[in-house]
């Protein structure tokens, strides 16, 4: 069996919003179903670094019993790459066969993991946001909020896109480069540094940032909006929401409820807080399915990502590269004769 190699311009060469939102969704009704089995990370670090925020390794898995098959996506997370200019996650994706053990693909994690987050972000909002949901505020400018943008306008029917950075240059950015996509021709594009003014009437926001102290409280936001906190790294240090935002939520939703109790930030505050109970939130897979009814009122899906979605994009991206003719297929070992 041949291994099949995709670099992150293969994946984004060949990534389409729709088949891989169905993706994303099919894998969680799965997990949901106990059709699919997602084990909590535990990271591996050097013990004698005792930063508040080491360098980790992260070794995310999960197995899929509808395509038989294993997933292994080496994380390795250093926050302190931010201050040396260079991405903080670095990730490659080992994709293999449950019954003989072989090795599938092996995936660059940049394109993989933007992408199926953003995925999941919009087969999220498309349950979770107001009917006739229409403005967006994204908070980040970065690349994984660009792949944002992009996943909701081919999911939903939007008017305005609103980015906020820190600095003019980075929400500037942002929308100078989503302005020359023809996508974007029919939908407002704004920058703004002024956090208030993107929240204000906004009805689905976007949390993309690796931000250590909170920046939206409940009291920011309006009183029937659907709220994604993306951005923070699978590491409690890192938060994007308040605790009370989470107390005002009438519906609270993450990815899958142990991993978020262990890693998200966000989830672990608001539980310690007393503003939410740890059994409380509902995995997403429960609300995608075709009998879920929206609460009105506001909706939080808080996300660090997980194994099954690294899994079924590896599938994603594969059967995407046979089609395409994308990718390089190698002999790892060699082939051996069976013995008679």
């Amino acid at each position: 069996m041949t291994t099949v190699l995709l670099t992150g311009d293969d994946c984004a060469r060949i990534a389409e919003w729709p088949g891989l939102m169905r993706a994303m969704r099919e894998v969680h009704l799965e997990h949901a179903r106990g059709d699919a089995v997602q084990p909590v990370p535990r990271s591996i670090r050097n013990p004698a670094d005792t930063d508040a925020a080491p360098a980790q390794i992260i070794p995310m898995t999960g197995y899929r019993a509808a395509t038989g098959s294993y997933v292994l996506k080496a994380l390795a997370d250093a926050p302190h790459n931010r201050e040396r200019g260079i991405p903080a996650q670095r990730s490659t994706v080992a994709l293999f066969s449950a019954e003989t053990g072989e090795c599938r693909a092996l995936i660059d994690g940049a394109v993989l993991t933007r992408t199926r987050t953003a995925a999941v972000t919009a087969a999220a909002t498309v349950a979770l946001a107001p009917a006739g949901a229409s403005i967006v505020t994204i908070v980040g400018a970065g690349a994984l909020a660009l792949e944002h943008a992009r996943a909701l306008v081919s999911a939903l029917p939007l008017s305005e896109i609103r980015f906020w950075s820190r600095t003019p240059a980075g929400s500037d950015a942002a929308v100078a480069t989503l302005a020359g996509e023809p996508e974007f021709a029919r939908i407002a594009l704004n920058a703004t540094t002024d956090l208030r003014a993107a929240l204000n009437g906004a009805e689905i926001v976007c949390t993309l940032t690796p931000a250590r102290d909170p920046l939206i409280s409940a009291h920011m936001l309006g009183e029937n909006v659907h709220v994604n906190a993306v951005g923070s790294p699978p590491r409690p240090l890192f938060r994007e929401l308040t605790p009370d935002v989470f107390g005002r939520a009438a519906l609270t939703v993450v990815d899958a409820l142990p991993i978020a109790l262990a890693e998200s930030g966000n989830i672990r505050d608001a539980v310690a807080a007393g503003t939410l109970a740890a059994d409380e939130p509902l995995e997403l897979g429960h609300v995608l399915v075709e009998s879920f009814a929206r609460p009105r009122g506001l909706t939080v899906f808080n996300s660090v990502g997980i194994g099954l979605q690294d899994l079924a994009a590896a599938e994603y991206f594969l059967e995407r590269s046979e089609v395409h003719e994308d990718g390089l297929q190698v002999q790892l070992r060699p082939v051996r004769t069976p013995v008679s």
